[in-house]
């Protein structure tokens, strides 16, 4: 895929936000991809379609906030992150109620080790991560690389650090490869990930 694509995605996406506001224009860029996204959680996996994938890879490197989502989608319990709220966190990350469940989400589950961490959800998820990796160029892969790596990682999979390393040698500003890695070098794993192993794979 030539450069100027995703240089005109981005392009595209900036010029929304300007014209129509953050909150509308990054609202009307994931809702598609998280509706396919959902779905294929919800259902026997499968992969995205290149639009959508096009879509996430271009919107989590202009908004962090579409990236959490994803994130909170996978290691909530299922019910707890359909596709309204995933949206809901990209679109107005900082509105104080969407504060409150996104931290109530990650709160428990970090540190409850009862915790359901649905292991086959967040495979599914993985899956979608790898198609968009593997479709995207250069700098666009930080991102997924990290929210992989944070993936594997929540699962108590050694797997995670190679990424988290991978993200930052791509971009060494990326906070999320970072903190993932400062995790395995300190040996701090959330508590359902811990519980579900004694040693951890991958």
């Amino acid at each position: 895929m030539e450069s100027g694509h995703w240089e005109d995605l981005e392009s595209r996406l900036r010029r929304e936000r300007e014209r129509i506001g953050i909150a509308l224009a990054d609202e009307r860029w994931v809702r598609e991809a998280f509706r396919a996204w959902a779905h294929h959680l919800r259902r026997d996996g499968g992969t995205l379609s290149h639009d959508h994938e096009d879509a996430l890879a271009v919107g989590m490197g202009v908004s962090l906030a579409i990236r959490d989502a994803l994130i909170v989608s996978l290691v909530c319990e299922p019910e707890g992150c359909d596709e309204q709220r995933m949206v809901a966190f990209a679109s107005r990350p900082h509105d104080p109620p969407n504060v409150r469940v996104m931290y109530r989400i990650l709160r428990r589950a970090f540190d409850d080790e009862d915790a359901v961490l649905d292991v086959d959800r967040c495979r599914r998820g993985l899956v979608m991560i790898d198609g968009i990796m593997s479709r995207v160029p250069g700098r666009l892969r930080a991102q997924p690389m990290a929210l992989s790596g944070y993936i594997h990682w929540w699962m108590g999979e050694q797997r995670g650090l190679g990424l988290a390393r991978e993200a930052l040698a791509i971009d060494g500003t990326c906070s999320l490869a970072a903190i993932v890695t400062s995790a395995y070098d300190r040996d701090i794993f959330p508590a359902n990930a811990v519980a579900r192993s004694t040693g951890r794979t991958g």
